[in-house]
């Protein structure tokens, strides 16, 4: 019915790139300065700083599709399916109301103060694009998009027994944890103090 759109910051990912790239210049230039055996022992901690910004900046995201919307925050992901869907707001972040408790929202970023006041005086937002992508929007582009998507599926009655599927138990928010995130992050953590503490 509509392009699955996937709100990200833009600004994230060029920091996430320039922190890589400044960690495998720091790992080179201490091989070069004070030997390889230096260079592999910064490697947990450099490893385990830019795993910190990837995961924080590069890798959050919100989906808004027809299935529903996906939000990746840094630790975990829910999928919140359409008919547990309940309200969504921009406070602090992109706040989404569901059957199963709010889900807050970790990117797209809140634009700035002086960005609504702008746009409140300005041309109209732009429109969303019509194809699958990924969008670097705001959380207020994102909370259009879920508006949106949600009232145009119920229009076309495809929400119509949302309510009993709730009701039994059927649909629900499914949370999962970032698995494999957690137990790099503990290993490179691990390893980062032993360096440091020899």
């Amino acid at each position: 019915m509509g392009p699955t759109l996937r709100f990200s910051s833009r600004y994230g990912r060029w920091l996430t790139v320039a922190a890589g790239a400044a960690g495998v210049v720091a790992v080179a230039s201490i091989a070069a300065t004070d030997g390889l055996a230096a260079a592999l022992r910064a490697l947990p901690v450099t490893g385990l700083l830019v795993l910190l910004l990837w995961a924080a900046y590069w890798r959050p995201e919100v989906e808004v599709s027809d299935g529903g919307i996906t939000v990746r925050n840094v630790w975990r992901t829910a999928v919140i399916p359409w008919p547990t869907y309940r309200d969504a707001e921009v406070r602090f972040s992109l706040r989404i109301e569901t059957t199963d408790g709010a889900v807050e929202a970790w990117a797209p970023a809140r634009s700035s103060g002086s960005a609504r006041w702008l746009s409140r005086r300005g041309p109209a937002a732009p429109a969303l694009p019509a194809d699958d992508e990924r969008v670097d929007g705001t959380a207020e582009d994102a909370l259009r998009a879920i508006v949106d998507r949600h009232a145009a599926l119920a229009r076309a009655g495809h929400l119509d027994r949302a309510e009993s599927a709730v009701a039994t138990g059927a649909v629900h928010v499914a949370r999962a944890w970032h698995a494999r995130l957690l137990g790099a992050t503990l290993v490179l953590l691990a390893a980062s103090v032993l360096v440091l503490a020899a």
